[in-house]
């Protein structure tokens, strides 16, 4: 009769440690400036941007990286978001912004690479 008190805990732990999931903890690059910019509408609006990049915390190389390429991270991002429509921006459209954008930067970097991309804050608005 003992067994089944011990089935049980460990079929509990077996259960809860096979229910989670793996969701590392980043470091994030916040020193990208907020990026202004017009949509490429027929009435073109005006956008601001900021984002902060997500990479593999304790990696020191990548963080040197980032802080010695800020200006090309800005202008790669500038330019992208410079060829995007309004509709582009919109929430559903989102997560392939960010996965552009991601791919975009880890294009130039050498030490390790962007695992995330985190939108900020993101306003399109009508240019007065």
């Amino acid at each position: 009769m003992r067994k089944y008190p011990i089935l049980i805990i460990l079929s509990l732990f077996l259960f809860i440690s096979c229910g989670e999931q793996e969701n590392p903890i980043n470091s994030y690059y916040k020193n990208i400036p907020m990026i202004q910019g017009m949509t490429r509408d027929e009435k073109p609006k005006v956008y601001n941007v900021k984002i902060d990049l997500g990479y593999e915390k304790g990696n020191k190389k990548i963080q040197t990286e980032l802080n010695k390429r800020k200006d090309q991270l800005t202008d790669i991002v500038r330019s992208f978001l410079s060829t995007l429509t309004e509709e582009q921006f919109l929430i559903n459209n989102q997560p392939e912004l960010r996965e552009i954008i991601k791919d975009e930067v880890n294009e130039i970097l050498i030490e390790g690479e962007i695992v995330e991309v985190y939108l900020i804050e993101l306003q399109v608005f009508e240019y007065n």
